[in-house]
């Protein structure tokens, strides 16, 4: 095999694999706009519907950076859509449907073995007896959604990472409800969580090890 053979196979190899990536962007650039088209209320924010398509797709993108087109990559992409529904509807309703923590759920159980889903399912119960305490002794100011929602992600991503998720999402919820405040000059002092969350998994699904 000659050295220019072997150039035209490399370029033939690095074209296919960039024409692939390109092609998983676009897919998921338009998946996700038809999943915005479908969360309650669509067209109440008309303005910046379009961005949600444009955000998803940017992390869509760094999925693939990431991990390649692995089966991270579509595992990433899978919650990715769920959490879109899932931030958008929050959004627009402050109301969440449990199906989606249970697609979640369902997405968690992707290739892991049977000791990673028991280890992942002790896990996930003990957030959520430290959550459903917390939603308790708050009288309810943390909702029965979030519960789940929270659980869900923590069954998925482990134990640490799941709860520095949340503390990240609880976080960018304090400061995302201060910013709107003081710009609207109002004090509300409510603002849907389920969006915060989204970025907390999201960055800590990125960062896991390979």
């Amino acid at each position: 095999m000659t050295e220019q053979t072997v150039i035209k196979i490399i370029y033939s190899l690095v074209s296919l694999y960039l024409l692939t990536s390109a092609m998983a962007i676009v897919i998921t650039a338009f998946v996700s706009k038809q999943v915005i088209k479908r969360t309650p209320n669509y067209g109440k924010e008309k303005r910046i519907n379009k961005w949600y398509t444009v955000i998803a797709s940017a992390i869509s993108f760094l999925l693939l950076l990431r991990f390649g087109l692995e089966m991270p990559f579509i595992k990433g992409t899978a919650l990715l859509l769920i959490f879109l529904y899932a931030a958008v509807s929050d959004i627009q309703t402050r109301h969440l449907s449990d199906g989606i923590s249970v697609m979640v759920l369902l997405v968690g159980l992707i290739d892991v073995s049977v000791e990673g889903i028991l280890v992942n399912f002790v896990s996930a119960l003990a957030v959520f007896l430290f959550m459903f305490g917390c939603a308790v002794f708050s009288k309810n100011k943390i909702g029965g959604a979030d519960v789940k929602f929270i659980t869900a992600n923590t069954f998925v991503l482990g134990f640490s990472k799941g709860v520095f998720g949340l503390a990240i999402g609880l976080i960018l919820s304090v400061i995302g409800t201060a910013v709107r405040n003081k710009i609207s000059k109002i004090n509300d002092k409510t603002l849907p969580m389920i969006p915060y969350l989204c970025i907390g998994y999201v960055l800590f699904y990125i960062l896991q090890p390979l």
